[in-house]
């Protein structure tokens, strides 16, 4: 329509082609992208002045589109020419470029020039420093202003492993007035998430105690302290935690991922003489709310390990496939747990040898597949690992020698195993 309306170079024409570009970005129809964006760009070149922001922004896209098309060199030249026209249009320290740098130093890693994307990455560090320290001097004025910049710097310095000046940044930021604001949530929970995945697990446990406070409606962060408090061991704590998670999301109905994370919350140590009748129904919702849901298989583990909690041990393996058999993100956390309790049913039923095979397939994609304390961080993933880890210790406990040898195991009490809670 607009090339009927309009002369064939106007602005508007190529405007609208950039938005159908980026439509087709997001299908990833990438060389069909990339032939709207060099039209469009030829087109703002007639249009404006070479020196036009409409033109190096137009030459961002284009080079993030043969970024991603695998035409590095090509991106890389793309890029260069951007940040270059941003320079001189904005100036060095706009924050502008910080997306054609965190593009450039991308492509540049890419092709193997470390040195050159580290230059990159240095530079757009320095305006994410400057853009948080102006946030900071301003913050007892306008704190609500603080939490994007320093969230920014924050997480930019933890993908370069620079966890010690990351939390610097966060408890320089998280001030009583900033805390007051709805966005110091955002702040702490930040400094909760570098706190657990490198591994300082009490701090974490603190942080994501004060944010059940901060947010008491907020269901991830119980999600997250039960998990914590299941790895310090206390007892004490952790039943606590699930008395209040219980409290308050045992009547969710309408959410299956809720329903999940709690219910799994509650189940992550053995629940021995525990009535799971809240934790049943939770699980029951999951699955039968969840079907077809991407994240189905965490529901139908979810529904396994309430089973095996309640001592239904012919009726795990079942859920325990059904979510081995499924493919969804961190699908190798879950396969682990899965593994996990999969194996400690079928040691219950005295399938010793199932058992066996089942904890080494677990084992060998925890040690093949999953991040270490010693890496430094274990990951965005880390609720699911630890709790993959508590239930790698449960089963190890459970079965012990039978591991090593292929002695059938000994009925607990000389009988049959029965219908407990665990």
């Amino acid at each position: 329509m607009k090339r009927k309306l309009f002369v064939r170079d106007h602005p508007d024409i190529a405007s609208s082609l950039m938005i159908l570009a980026s439509v087709l970005n997001g299908k990833n129809e990438f060389s069909q992208a990339e032939a709207l964006y060099r039209e469009a760009l030829a087109m703002n070149k007639k249009a404006f002045s070479s020196e036009h922001l409409m033109v190096a922004i137009c030459v961002f896209t284009l080079g993030a589109t043969l970024h991603k098309e695998g035409k590095l060199s090509e991106a890389e030249d793309m890029l260069r020419e951007a940040l270059a026209r941003s320079d001189k249009l904005l100036g060095r320290e706009n924050y502008s470029v910080v997306d054609v740098l965190s593009e450039l130093a991308a492509v540049l890693s890419e092709e193997g020039k470390f040195s050159e994307a580290e230059e990159i990455f240095e530079r757009k560090e320095a305006l994410l420093r400057l853009q948080a320290a102006t946030a900071l001097k301003s913050s007892e004025k306008s704190p609500e202003k603080i939490s994007e910049p320093v969230l920014r710097l924050a997480g930019f310095l933890r993908t370069r492993r620079k966890y010690a000046e990351a939390e610097q940044v966060l408890n320089q930021a998280l001030t009583p007035a900033v805390l007051s604001q709805p966005q110091g949530a955002a702040l702490l929970s930040k400094l909760a998430d570098l706190h657990a995945r490198t591994g300082r697990w009490k701090e974490a446990a603190a942080d994501f105690s004060r944010l059940i406070e901060l947010e008491p409606a907020n269901h991830l962060n119980y999600h997250a302290l039960a998990a914590l408090l299941a790895t310090s061991g206390d007892q004490k704590d952790y039943r606590g935690i699930c008395k209040k998670i219980l409290h308050a999301f045992g009547g969710t109905t309408d959410n299956p991922n809720i329903c999940e994370r709690m219910t799994k919350a509650c189940l992550i140590l053995p629940a021995l003489g525990k009535d799971l009748s809240t934790e049943t129904t939770l699980a029951e919702v999951a699955v039968r709310s969840g079907k077809g849901h991407r994240d189905e298989p965490y529901f139908q583990f979810c529904k396994g390990l309430v089973e095996y909690r309640r001592g239904s041990f012919e009726t795990v393996e079942n859920w325990m496939r059904k979510s081995l058999a499924g493919t969804n993100s961190w699908e190798d956390l879950r396969h682990v747990q899965a593994y996990m309790v999969l194996a400690m049913a079928q040691f219950q039923l005295k399938r010793v040898s199932d058992a066996r095979d089942s904890f080494a397939k677990g084992s060998e994609i925890a040690r093949d597949n999953l991040p270490t304390l010693e890496s430094g961080d274990i990951g965005e993933g880390w609720i699911d690992w630890l709790i993959a880890q508590a239930l790698m210790r449960e089963a190890k406990a459970l079965i012990g020698d039978e591991l090593e040898s292929n002695a059938p195991a000994k009925p607990e009490g000389g009988g049959l195993p029965g219908k407990k809670s665990l």
